[in-house]
């Protein structure tokens, strides 16, 4: 019998090795989609038996046995309403006041497109909270800790936080900033966890679900919690089948399910589609990935591209479980934004224009 040369030998168990492999890579694809289906025949069978349980309880004289239930809930609610009203703080400025209220049980979405203003007004937002006296937490998987503690800390202080980032500030404003952040800290007042403190934790669903679930249980709680953003986070038990699109709708449903139980409101910022800012789209369909967050929140704000030439943001509400849709204008001053009347931009135009031309 010939031999068969050694290159033949290695290039055929190279290709066995290959062929083991992917078969490996099958016999466990074939696993995870067993175990998935199974997963799910049990969360159905759970939810059955619920169901049924429920249906025995209320099925003989479903109006005389919800009666009670009703009842207590509604006064609940009218006093939880009343009190969280009381201590209620706005969002960025009060002139959102009538539009929308930060209390337990709200969950507002930020939605912008990429570099227009997510960062800033939740920087502006966390730093109205702490204004009132508030504790803020904030969940970035975007910026890190340290910038959003400079951010915030600045707008309270009244420096630009772009000088303080380029280091073009006065010593004294860097003394203020940092005096801020110290104090802020001492006082508990303001925690910021991004992916240097949680192994990257920040961006992935389970954990942000989990730290929702305890925190409702802490021993200090926040008085809000923002998350920048929704379109980073993501899964890790995402097996090729799955799309982002899912990912989130799931990580969203999670969410609408915890919000009416939370001790706090939740803010969270989401991104739309660079591609979309001149096609008039409608907002769902302008998300990036993520048009649930806009059918489970209470309330939408929509920030539009920022205007170089007046330096003003706009917010439009389209959605207010509470309150009144609308769009209200603000101006970016030294990182904090604020209220404007026209006539002053006007008045600025025609200052500038004047100096033009001397």
């Amino acid at each position: 019998m010939a031999k068969i040369p050694e290159t033949f030998q290695l290039e055929i168990i190279k290709r066995n090795e290959r062929e083991s492999e992917i078969r490996e890579k099958e016999d466990y694809v074939r696993s995870k989609r067993t175990e998935r289906n199974y997963q799910r025949e049990k969360d159905l069978e759970s939810r059955q038996e619920n169901l049924g349980t429920l249906t025995d309880v209320f099925c003989d004289d479903i109006f005389t046995s919800t009666a009670p239930l009703a009842e207590s809930a509604f006064a609940r609610d009218i006093k939880r309403r009343q009190e969280a009203l009381k201590e209620s703080v706005p969002f960025i400025h009060s002139s959102f006041s009538d539009h929308l209220n930060l209390i337990p049980g709200e969950w507002l979405t930020i939605a912008a497109y990429s570099g227009q203003g997510k960062s800033t007004s939740i920087a502006n937002a966390a730093a109205t909270f702490i204004e009132h006296g508030k504790r803020v937490l904030i969940i970035s998987n975007e910026e890190s800790a340290t910038n959003f503690q400079k951010k915030i800390a600045s707008i309270i202080v009244k420096t630009d936080p772009t000088l303080i980032h380029n280091q073009a500030a006065d010593g004294s404003d860097y003394r203020s900033v940092l005096a801020k952040v110290r104090e802020m800290r001492e006082d508990r007042q303001l925690a910021v966890l991004d992916h240097e403190l949680s192994d990257n934790g920040t961006a992935q669903d389970a954990y942000i679900l989990n730290l929702l679930n305890k925190l409702s249980e802490a021993q200090t709680k926040p008085d809000v919690v923002f998350i920048d953003y929704l379109t980073n986070i993501y899964s890790i038990n995402c097996t090729s089948s799955d799309n982002r699109f899912m990912q989130l709708d799931h990580f969203c449903s999670e969410v609408k399910n915890l919000i009416n139980t939370l001790p706090f409101p939740l803010v969270m910022a989401a991104q739309l589609h660079s591609d979309d800012k001149r096609k008039g789209s409608s907002l769902d369909s302008k998300m990036l990935m993520g048009g649930s967050a806009i059918r489970y929140a209470t309330s939408v704000i929509e920030i539009h591209p920022y205007d170089t030439e007046t330096q003003v943001t706009k917010y439009t509400i389209h959605k207010s479980r509470h309150g009144r849709l609308g769009t209200l204008e603000l101006r970016y001053e030294k990182g904090r934004m604020l209220p404007f009347d026209p006539i002053d931009i006007i008045n600025e135009k025609v200052g500038a224009e004047s100096t033009q031309d001397s």
